[in-house]
Order: structure tokens, then sequence, then C-alpha cells
């Protein structure tokens, strides 16, 4: 029987090779739209398109060869045909999916000189008299006609082309044109034969100053005043300097030595009342002081919010002239309105204690090593490994005790292990785990059934090639809580594939 495929199956446009469509003598009950099969009753491929069944015959068609006739080009006796329009593309030519006759592609030769003017709605035109121009009047089509000039154009025609080049045409009277260039041209057109620029002089000033003149052909600059300016001035620390002028500025010498000395009496702005020196007035600024800070006040504050430190050890109590660590040194974190929490070193005890508020706090660590381990002043001589043992163990120390008498009566580790995750009846459990799973091999007929006798049909199923180790599909049948069969469309050779049965 066929595998039922409950869903639609998408291959992601991978092949499907070597296949075959269903074969049927007659058409499909209830088919679905776009279903197909082969109808071996009369040898057609059949399609269905929802409401009946399209057949396409695999050996006879309507059409066989599609031949080209007189002014088509093309055709063909298989797949997709075409046939073209045979055009000269001089008189017709196709436009798109447009046959049509070409712009001045019909020419008097074509025509033959069949079309009389009489034919014609309007055969002649009308030619109206321009400017310059004389009296035209109308032509038939086909006929001619005799343009002339009149007035100054009839006058420039008689002047014929010029001998040289650079001549230009000068009106030497009424209706009289001629031909001149050189002194004879600039003499025509009251131009200075020696180049000179006769014309008056031209002077711009203002009310006081002359600052720009023209004489002649030379153009002169003179000099701009201040007067003359919109902004004249310039401010310097609140005093107006004229441009041209000067100003003396104190003496503010920035100088190292004088720095030096200045730092050294900075001091609040009373001279005697202590009061904060600040440095700077934008708090996104840096200071960088590239020698070694020294603060030799009592107090120290820092209200930054990230401090970026990069000694790798930070000493605190430096200077201590004692023997031993100061009782209370360490480290504390300010709890707000709440208790402070810290380290700090407790000298009567010799130890660091993790504190909250007067008490001990808590100490929480994802690992922890240490040397040696006291649990409420008793100290823990168990080792590592015993500890170990004891990883995960809820029972009591009677149940400790008895487990160790097993051990001394040579009770191995490994046998302990064997009671690992019993809970009831050792053999019920044991029969359990060694029945969770089946394989054997399958082959030789189209139906096989396999026992795996684990009792229950709810069972995972797979289906390996004995010789390429790929899984294969067949038809899978939970036949009864203890067998399964697989069926085959043709009978595989014995042992040809393999079957893994396991129990959920």
């Amino acid at each position: 029987m066929a595998i039922n495929f409950l869903q639609n199956v998408d291959l992601n446009k991978g092949e499907i090779q070597n296949v075959a469509l269903q074969n049927a003598g007659t058409n499909p009950s209830t088919p679905s739209t776009g279903q197909i099969y082969f109808n071996t009753s009369d040898n057609t491929l059949r399609v269905y398109n929802g409401t009946s069944w399209d057949t396409y015959s695999t050996t006879t068609g309507d059409i066989t060869t599609v031949t080209a006739g007189d002014g088509l080009s093309g055709g063909g006796t298989s797949g997709d045909v075409t046939l073209n329009v045979n055009v000269d593309d001089s008189s017709i030519e196709i436009n798109t999916d447009t046959l049509r006759v070409k712009a001045l592609g019909i020419t008097n030769a074509m025509l033959a000189g069949s079309i009389e003017n009489a034919k014609l709605t309007n055969s002649s035109i009308t030619l109206t008299q321009g400017a310059g121009m004389a009296a035209l009047g109308s032509v038939s089509l086909g006929g001619s006609v005799t343009v002339a000039v009149d007035g100054v154009l009839e006058d420039l025609d008689t002047l014929g082309a010029p001998t040289t080049d650079g001549q230009m045409i000068v009106a030497t009277g009424a209706g009289a044109f001629q031909y001149e260039s050189g002194a004879t041209l600039k003499a025509s057109i009251g131009v200075d034969p020696a180049g000179t620029d006769n014309s008056t002089d031209v002077t711009l000033n203002t009310t006081s100053h002359d600052y720009l003149s023209l004489s002649g052909q030379e153009i002169t600059l003179g000099t701009i005043q201040n007067d003359d300016l919109a902004n004249s001035s310039i401010t310097i620390d609140g005093t107006s300097v004229s441009l041209g002028g000067s100003i003396t500025t104190d003496n503010d010498d920035v100088s190292n030595a004088n720095l030096l000395t200045a730092l050294a009496n900075l001091e609040s702005s009373g001279g005697a009342a202590n009061e904060n020196i600040v440095i700077g007035t934008d708090s996104g600024d840096t200071i960088v002081i590239t020698g070694n800070l020294q603060v030799s006040g009592t107090t120290t504050t820092v209200n930054s919010t990230v401090v970026d430190i990069a000694d790798n050890n930070i000493t605190l109590s430096s200077g201590n002239a004692t023997s031993a660590p100061i009782d209370g040194a360490g480290i504390t974190i300010e709890g707000g309105t709440g208790d402070d929490v810290g380290l700090k070193w407790n000298a009567a005890s010799t130890q660091f204690d993790l504190f909250k508020g007067a008490g001990l706090a808590d100490f929480e660590a994802f690992e922890t090593k240490v040397k040696s381990l006291t649990i409420n002043a008793v100290a823990l001589t168990a080792t590592a490994t015993e500890l170990n043992n004891l990883d995960g163990y809820l029972g009591s120390v009677t149940e400790l005790n008895y487990l160790k008498d097993l051990y001394d009566t040579g009770v191995t580790s490994t046998e302990f292990d064997y009671l690992d995750g019993v809970s009831s009846n050792i053999q019920t459990q044991l029969d359990g785990k060694a029945s969770r799973g089946y394989a054997a091999d399958v082959g030789g007929s189209t139906a096989v059934a396999i026992n795996h006798n684990l009792g229950t049909r709810d069972v995972n199923v797979q289906l390996y090639d004995n010789a390429t180790y790929d899984t294969v599909y067949a038809d899978v049948v939970r036949t009864n809580t203890n067998t399964v069969t697989f069926n085959f469309r043709t009978a595989p050779s014995a042992a040809a594939y393999r079957c893994v049965i396991t129990r959920i």
C-alpha cells in the first residue's frame, strides 16, 4: 500500500528523480484541483481543473507544423512557434505591436503621379510678402515661384562678398553701403585712430576723500580712510581701538616660573578663611597631571561616579608604624539609610570579617577554595574526596553507617552503582531497563512482520539500508502492542534493511 502523507510535502526546490505518475484505468474519485495521473486505458495524461478532467494525448495533436506564408517568415514543427511580418523598414515598419506606413516612406515614384491636384482639397499654397521681400502670391503644388528681396536687402545684395577678413558693412548714405576696415572704419564710426579714449574723467569719492579715479585709460585706487568704513575699530578687553591704532596690555607673563609661584601662593579669596578652590567650570573637561599627585590634607573626597585605577595593588594604612595591621582597616560600602557593609581586619582574631552593620554578612561564591574549614567552632577534618561522596545525600547518619557496614562486608563501589535509581522491586526495574528497544534485519517479502515484544504501540520505528546505512522509508503498521509490519512496493532481498524499534 502507498505511504500516507497527511500534510503537504515541501521539497525545498529539490528534484523528484526517477518518478512515475499514478497509474489508473479510471479517474480517481473525489479529486483535488491540480491532481494529475496517467490513464492506462487510453494512454493519456489527465489533470483535474477543479470541475472536470482535462485530457492530454501523448501520441496525437491538433497542430503539427506552422508554415510561414507570403510576406511572413518563421514557423516550425515543435515547441513555441513565432511568425514574423516581413517589412522593408523604408516604406513600412513595425512599431511595438503595430504595422504602419513609415514617415516619408511613400514617394512620388511609388504613387506614380496618380494623385492629381484636382483630387486634393488644397492644391496650392499662398506666400505672404515679408519685410524686405518683393510681392509673392499663390503657387500650385508642383509649380514654382521666384523670390526677390526689396528695400535695404536689395541694396545690400549689390555689395557682393567682402574682399578681406575684418571688413564691416558701413552705411555711407541713404540706400548706400560699403565694406570698410582699419582707419577708414574708425573714422566712419567716430573712434580716435590713435586708440585713446577722450571721454570725460570719472571720480568715485566720498564727501571728503577720493578713493577711485578713472582718467583717460587709467584707473587709480586711493587710500580708504577709517571714517569711510562702516566698522573702523575693534574692542579689546572693553577698550575700543581704531584701525591703525595701538593698545598697551598689562604684563600677563604665564611662564613656568610665574605659574609655579602663583600656584604655591594659591589661597582662598579672603586669604585666611578655609573655603573650596575650584579649577575649571566645565564638569566635562579632563585635567591631566603628568607627574605624581600628593594630597597632604586629612580628607580626600572624590565625587566621580566612575573611578579607574591602573594600580594592580592598593595599599591601605600606608605609613603604619605598628608591627601589625591596624584593627578595623578595610573597605566600607555606605548603605545609605540602611546598614553599611564591607570587609575589615579583626586584629583580636587575626582574621578578615565580612560585616553588615554591627554584625557579620553572608558570603556566597560560585566556587570557594579553602585550606581548612571550621563550622560552629568545630574544625572539619574530612577530605575533599570524602565530602564529594556525600554530594546530594539527604539521609541520616544511620543510613551512612549502614552503607559503611555493607562496604566493610566486601560490597564494591561497582555493585553499589547497580542500585542507582532503584526505588521499587529491583528485578522489575532491571527487566524494564533491559526491554526498552529492539533491532532486527528486514527483507525477503513485500510484507515483513517484526515481533519486538515491547508490549506497547508507543514505539519509534526507523529503517536503514544494511549496505549503505542510509535511512529509508517504507509503510509501517503497528500491528499490535508487540508487532510492527513493514510493507514494500516490491520485495527486497533478505536482510536488505535493518529496523530499530524503541519504546517511549
